[in-house]
This record gives structure tokens, C-alpha cells and sequence, in this order.
């Protein structure tokens, strides 16, 4: 059993490292599962149900450890399948909102959807738009990417949000966790991702950590 200390980094699978969490220890989880079969490092489920199963799993174990009233928060994004060939077409997957389904079936609560604005071209690497940009016909037009979604779940609790702000046993921590200006007022956040050679997709620079008991996967 992992002890529970501040700073605590845990380099597991979420899987296994999940399950040896005990129940109701975490406030705050915060993840970007693999993208679906996106690129080569991801190329690891044999079809999109067992993907959302993989999902589903975990989900319901982080719940476990998540204490009610807490939030989880995902981020994720369609993913697109290239053709195999000229004569296919590609497939785009709605990722985010089977995802959502998920959350729904387990009983969360939806607090918000957050869209993260990458710059300008940053959805050109997958090809899509590329087609339309060439020859201009209606029936071809295809956005190009440049946005991830970050949904926000509460798990239900007997207690409104203000019991656990009031009730809370530290609050010269309460207070010294104001959010100060400036910050994003809307649910549109642009923020340029980060980038690594040695990991194929990593957090955005400016995602911090500020609770006790934040579990990141």
C-alpha cells in the first residue's frame, strides 16, 4: 500500500497503482488517457470497445480512491483514423463523449467542458483539412483540429461545494489557495502545449498542482 504524503510521485501503471490507493484518499484527479490508436506509441488496443473498456476500468477504480464530492477531470479529444488506402475513408472517433458516457453510467455529476486552443496549425500533422485546402469543394471541408476537450466530473456527495470549503480542517491552506489574476474567466483556454522528446504527449506548461491529494495518470 502506497503511503500518503505530500509530494508523493508514484511511477506505476494507473492500473496496479490504483488499486493500491486506499478508498476516499484523493482529492483531485487530473488525466489524459492514450489517445485511441492515434500514433505508433498508442497503437496498443485491438479495437475501439476494448479501448473504452481500458477507460471505463480505470475510471471506476480512480473512483473508488476519489472522495466524494471531489472532482476528476479528463482530458480528451476525437481521434482520427487514417484510410488505408485511396479507395477508404478515414474514421474520426467522438472520444470525448463516449468518454462522458462513462462518467454519466457511473453516477458523476458534469460540472464543465473546457476547451484547450492549441495555435494555429497545430491539427495540420494529422492531414485533416488538407484535401479541401486544395481543391475548395463544399462537400470536402473539414476543420482542422486545434482544440482538446477537458471535461469536469464531481463525484456525488450528500454535501454541496461550500460544506467542503467551510468544513475544511486547514483553512489558512483554504485561503492561501485563491486563484489570483489574471485567470481563465471562460471555458475557452489557450495554452501552448509542451513539448519533450522523451514522452510522446506531455501536459501543457501551465497546468500546476495546488491540492494536498492530486492524482495525475
Amino acid at each position: 500500500m502506497y503511503p500518503l504524503e505530500h509530494d508523493l510521485l508514484i511511477n506505476d501503471d494507473a492500473a496496479h497503482a490504483l488499486k493500491e490507493l486506499p478508498a476516499n484518499s484523493v482529492d483531485l484527479i487530473f488525466t489524459s488517457p492514450p489517445y485511441y490508436n492515434a500514433k505508433t506509441e498508442y497503437s496498443e488496443f485491438l479495437t475501439y470497445d476494448k479501448y473504452l473498456a481500458f477507460i471505463k476500468e480505470i475510471v471506476e477504480e480512480a473512483t473508488r480512491v476519489l472522495i466524494p464530492g471531489k472532482f476528476f477531470v479528463m482530458d480528451s479529444s476525437p481521434v482520427l483514423i487514417p484510410r488505408i488506402d485511396r479507395n477508404h475513408s478515414s474514421t474520426r472517433l467522438a472520444v470525448p463523449y463516449d468518454i462522458h458516457k462513462i462518467f454519466m453510467d457511473l453516477g458523476y455529476e458534469f460540472i464543465d467542458d473546457i476547451y484547450w486552443v492549441k495555435p494555429e496549425g497545430a491539427g495540420w500533422s494529422a492531414g485533416r483539412g488538407r484535401r479541401f485546402a486544395a481543391d475548395r469543394h463544399p462537400m470536402q471541408y473539414k476543420a482542422v483540429p486545434v482544440t482538446e476537450n477537458i471535461m469536469v466530473y464531481r463525484k456525488k456527495s450528500d454535501h454541496l461545494i461550500d460544506w467542503f470549503i467551510k468544513k475544511n480542517p486547514h483553512q489558512k491552506d483554504v485561503e492561501a489557495s485563491r486563484i489570483e489574476d489574471p485567470y481563465e474567466v471562460t471555458n475557452i483556454w489557450r495554452i501552448n502545449p509542451a513539448k519533450d522528446r522523451r514522452h510522446p504527449g506531455r501536459f501543457s506548461k501551465r497546468i500546476s498542482r495546488k491540492s494536498d491529494k492530486i492524482l495525475f495518470f
